[in-house]
């Protein structure tokens, strides 16, 4: 049903006679992202942030794993890149680097669109959110 309210939001007044489902998928595809589960390590940092950036936040990251045990195993998963930049802890661990000052917010959204993938919506999921929308209706 989110799919159908989408639709009809962006497209008020839609009729049978006005339905296209290929513009309606089209637009609804601008812009559209979802997070997926992506695992990766030091290279995926060092990719994302520039080798200088990206090694200057390894090195904090290595001081900072004596205090902080959140830091030591995020820091041993990313060293054996088995680190997920697509969970929720991720987002909430790079938005936290920035409020401690050792990452920009640039740098943290960085980190996060490593695990960011376009999120398209296909003729065929128009069609089937709508499907039945117009029987009985008269449009």
């Amino acid at each position: 049903m989110a799919l159908r309210d989408d639709i009809l939001a962006a497209f008020p007044g839609l009729t049978p006679a006005t339905r296209d489902d290929g513009a309606i998928a089209a637009r609804l595809s601008q812009g559209r992202v979802k997070t997926v589960k992506t695992i990766g390590g030091i290279g995926s940092i060092l990719t994302a942030l520039g080798p200088e950036a990206g090694g200057a936040f390894l090195n904090t990251c290595s001081q900072l794993a004596a205090q902080d045990p959140a830091v030591k195993w995020g820091l041993q998963m990313i060293q054996s890149a088995a680190f997920d930049f697509g969970s929720p802890l991720a987002v909430a661990q790079a938005n936290a680097f920035v409020t401690a000052g050792v990452l920009t917010q640039d740098q943290a959204n960085a980190l996060i669109a490593i695990a960011v993938v376009p999120d398209p919506v296909s003729v065929a999921m128009v069609a089937q959110a709508l499907e039945g929308h117009f029987d009985g209706q008269g449009e």
